[in-house]
């Protein structure tokens, strides 16, 4: 949650939420209050939400809140802010979320200007993953507008669920948003739905490249505005150029006309990797890169002295940066170097991220282009079989009609009575011709052709006769061309990419020393699909390439012995929480098999396994990521291991499986 800006909790503010004290206020909405807290000294911070209310909670509005921290939880992932406990039954409902010292998006353009279109490409492109996050969980969220979007140096965050809803759980989904960023379905009072969110996004992408809402400034009132956004009245002056093939069709006023997301990311990665440089400080101006900094700075101050800190702060002001460290404050100074070397290796496998799914929605648009062409000629196809099936029916009835008239004129059963009258006929001898008159070929020729038996004496060539002719009577077949040898097996190897997703995990049957994969053939999945065990293809290549080994990585190679040729895949795995993996537990320290995949409900486990594992948790990895990190709420007092994967990215929270 955003929160530069904190105030002294007022009289109506309560002083313990839950097992968190409330120390500071940090905004108000209106529909909620945001406070800083902390469970006990020594743990983080967190942002505690209430409702904003007075005297006893109504059922709709505890209702709507039990709904947004379900939802809240439900889209936990790197673009969200993670919800660490609630308790939406209290007599005050509340939410404990992570505390992320941040400013939205709407703070940095009111602090700091608009975006260049460069930049503006690159947190563009970090905002549609946030919103396809949410959309994949079928979480349409409503809201989407500059306050609703921090941005970490780290990306994008999507917050605030308010007035968000599952499209496969509630039966309405007809909510107003906020006006200047609401879609005109929104605003005629009709459902809401992604198409709804994109409408939304590009109105916020056109406040951060030119200042102001997609509309015309003026004084008008709440209805006047309404209106104008029914009419779809827009004003995009100043929009720049190379932004307004991405950002206009956004704005489209019938949500058909749309684009999709994964076109939109494709369009803003292809934007931002023809930038100078992929570092932050390149592609984000020094306005936006200082207050980012200044925030961070003052969440860094608040964790270690929330009353000093925020004494330098009140509802008007902003806080100064903490002055820099003295020569003779070499521990400050390490410390501050050390604080921007973790930056800026999370900037770089940011950086990285974005290069690796720029490639992939490509490969995804590239195959959808194909799938595509394949429909259409199928369907030439099929249309050209029946009008083909048309004509040879015509012909069918056309050939019957004449076998049908030849087969009558030689009947002739008109000349059977005369000739039973006239007695029988006396012919003249002649002799045959030793070729067949033109009245007796064939009716449909056939073609001449010449054929190798394969099995003549010597090896002599044979030759067909047409039909007719007088030629030998036996059958001459010919013999079928012999095709390359292949390997299906191989074949699905071979048309995997990277990129791409697999459905096959480590079985554990092979121990710690080698890998036994479910599956003999690679099977390619969606990679948002919920499949225990999906891995990642990051590379493919032949037998002698080698991959990376880090925890997580694998290599899966096939030998053919048909083609003598080895295929190699380097996979990552994809870890989804509540997932099992197996595990080797030793006292308190514990091994896992990280490509393993096992039922949560499994009594027996191959050697030298002996434990199910629960994927607890699976979050982008916070410093020092601890198994304090891990804890569920303030009395989660489980045992938890944690790994970091994904070059250190990631943070895994693993524990005994214990059952439902």
């Amino acid at each position: 949650m955003s929160g530069i800006r904190v105030m002294p909790l007022g009289d109506d503010d309560p002083k313990r939420l839950g097992g968190y004290r409330l120390l500071w206020r940090l905004a108000t909405g209106g529909m909620g209050r945001i406070h800083l807290a902390r469970a006990a000294v020594g743990e983080p911070l967190v942002a505690v939400k209430t409702l904003l209310t007075e005297g006893v909670v109504s059922a709709v509005d505890r209702k709507r809140f039990a709904r947004e921290v379900d939802l809240a939880r439900r889209v936990d992932s790197a673009y969200t802010a993670r919800v660490l406990d609630a308790d939406p039954r209290a007599e005050r409902p509340w939410m404990a979320i992570e505390y992320v010292p941040a400013p939205s998006l709407g703070d940095l353009v009111q602090g700091a200007g608009p975006l260049p279109p460069a930049a503006l490409s690159w947190v563009a492109a970090g905002t549609v993953q946030a919103l396809m996050a949410l959309h994949e969980k079928d979480v349409v969220h409503r809201d989407i507008k500059p306050q609703n979007i921090l941005l970490p140096l780290s990306g994008p965050l999507v917050i605030d669920f308010g007035i968000s809803h599952a499209a496969d759980r509630t039966t309405t989904s007809v909510t107003l948003g906020t006006i200047d960023y609401m879609s005109p379905e929104q605003a005629h009072g009709r459902s809401s739905t992604r198409a709804s969110d994109v409408f939304s996004l590009g109105a916020t992408l056109f406040h951060l490249a030119v200042g102001r809402p997609p509309y015309a400034e003026g004084a008008e009132g709440q209805l006047q505005r309404l209106a104008r956004v029914q009419a779809g009245r827009l004003d995009l002056a100043g929009l720049p150029d190379e932004l307004a093939p991405l950002i206009r069709p956004c704005l489209a006023r019938e949500p058909g006309r749309r684009p999709e997301l994964a076109d939109l990311l494709v369009g803003f990665l292809e934007k931002a990797d023809r930038t100078a440089s992929w570092s932050a400080e390149r592609w984000l101006p020094s306005g936006w890169t200082t207050l980012i900094s200044a925030y961070e700075a003052h969440g860094r101050a608040l964790d270690a002295d929330p009353d000093a800190a925020a004494a330098m702060t009140d509802a008007t002001t902003r806080p100064v940066p903490p002055p820099p460290p003295t020569a003779l404050d070499t521990h400050e100074r390490d410390a501050r170097r050390e604080r921007e070397r973790q930056a800026r290796e999370a900037r770089e496998r940011r950086e990285q991220e974005l290069r690796e799914l720029m490639a992939a929605a490509v490969r995804a648009r590239a195959r959808e282009e194909e799938r595509r062409r394949r429909e259409e000629d199928e369907k030439r196809r099929e249309e050209t079989g029946r009008k083909r099936q048309q004509a040879y029916g015509g012909w069918a009835a056309a050939l019957l009609v004449a076998v049908l008239v030849i087969a009558l004129v030689n009947w002739q059963p008109w000349r059977k009575k005369d000739e039973e009258e006239a007695g029988p006929a006396v012919y003249p001898t002649v002799t045959a011709p030793s070729s067949p008159s033109p009245s007796r070929t064939p009716l449909v020729p056939t073609a001449r052709t010449d054929v190798d038996t394969g099995g003549d004496k010597g090896g002599d060539r044979g030759t067909g006769t047409s039909a007719g002719t007088g030629g030998s009577d036996s059958v001459l077949t010919p013999r079928r061309s012999q095709s390359p040898a292949s390997d299906p097996t191989e074949d699905a190897f071979r048309a995997v990419s990277a990129g791409d997703c697999l459905a096959v995990y480590d079985t554990g049957a092979g121990g710690r020393s080698a890998y036994r994969w479910s599956t003999r053939v690679p099977r390619k999945v969606s990679c948002g699909g919920q499949w225990a065990g999906l891995v990642r293809v990051t590379s493919t290549g032949a037998g002698g390439d080698s991959c990376p080994t880090a925890m997580g990585q694998a290599s899966w190679t096939y030998a053919s012995s048909v083609t003598g040729r080895t295929t190699r895949l380097c996979l990552t795995r994809v870890y989804l929480k509540d997932y099992c993996l197996l595990g080797e537990r030793s006292g308190d320290s514990v091994a896992i098999g990280a490509m393993t995949a096992v039922d949560c409900r499994a009594q027996r486990v191959p050697v030298p396994y002996n434990q199910v594992m629960h994927l607890s948790g699976v979050y982008r990895a916070p410093p020092p990521g601890t198994p304090v990190n891990c804890r569920q709420s303030s009395s989660d007092r489980r045992t938890y291991w944690t790994w970091r994967v994904d070059d250190d990215a990631t943070l895994l929270c693993v524990t005994v499986f214990q059952g439902s």
